[in-house]
């Protein structure tokens, strides 16, 4: 992805949000499969740089999980700082579902589930709980993969002296 050129790919395997889902006013896409492997960059998010219900695929900012615009990518945004604070707020709100989504650690469906929607910042008792949310997935998961052999297959045999 050099030069401002998109790949539309790795746009549409990430999992894309309406506003009106997460309680923003603007569209996101949020990596859930390790896009920023691929990307070379931090884990983020991306978000529609105008108020638009359609998506919009060439129209995008991203941001860091720590809340920070990406300010390459935020060129000709029509976003008030008001909504740039509120994604912000969401994005940090929701960091460490983000985090491990982004990982394949949880669902789409689990991320759904946790997350704090909106734009006004959490409190410490909401984060708090969607950690512990988020944590008693993937200890299921874990404990799913381990009861089923996980994703390899196990093998044994035993060697008989002749």
């Amino acid at each position: 992805m050099e030069n401002n050129v998109i790949d539309l790919n790795q746009i549409f395997s990430m999992a894309n949000y309406r506003g009106a889902a997460v309680g923003l006013p603007v569209n996101l896409w949020i990596d859930e499969g390790k896009e920023y492997v691929r990307g070379k960059h931090s884990k983020r998010i991306k978000f529609q740089k105008d108020y638009a219900k359609k998506i919009h695929e060439w129209n995008w900012a991203s941001m860091t999980l720590d809340g920070e615009i990406v300010d390459e990518t935020n060129k000709d945004s029509s976003l008030s700082i008001k909504d740039e604070r509120q994604i912000s707020n969401f994005t940090r709100n929701n960091a460490y579902a983000l985090d491990k989504i982004a990982d394949f650690e949880i669902t789409d469906d689990e991320f759904k589930e946790v997350m704090i929607k909106g734009g006004e910042p959490a409190t410490s008792e909401q984060i708090d709980e969607q950690k512990r949310k988020v944590d008693k997935f993937i200890a299921e998961t874990e404990e799913d993969n381990m009861i089923k052999g996980g994703d390899k297959l196990w093998i044994n045999f035993q060697v008989s002296e002749v």
